[in-house]
């Protein structure tokens, strides 16, 4: 919520951010949009592509969101 994103009334682990969506379960989290362009540009500002941390949390690229939570799910 300090980045702007806000959450759901229906799902406490439901965030949302001009037309970008942030699940998160415990530590993990994915992001999910219908511009590429735009999450991708979000996500950077978040840190994951960056040295310093601007935030109290630090994002990790752990790869595509068939890899959630360390459970690989079949296309």
């Amino acid at each position: 919520m300090e980045c702007g994103f806000e959450q759901s009334d229906f799902d406490p682990c439901l965030f949302m951010k001009n037309g970008i969506i942030c699940v998160v379960y415990v530590d993990d989290s994915f992001f999910i949009g219908a511009n590429g362009e735009k999450l991708e540009k979000e996500i950077a500002s978040l840190g994951v592509q960056s040295s310093k941390v601007s935030y109290s949390f630090q994002l990790q690229n752990k790869g595509d969101v068939g890899n959630f939570l360390d459970i690989s799910l079949a296309d």
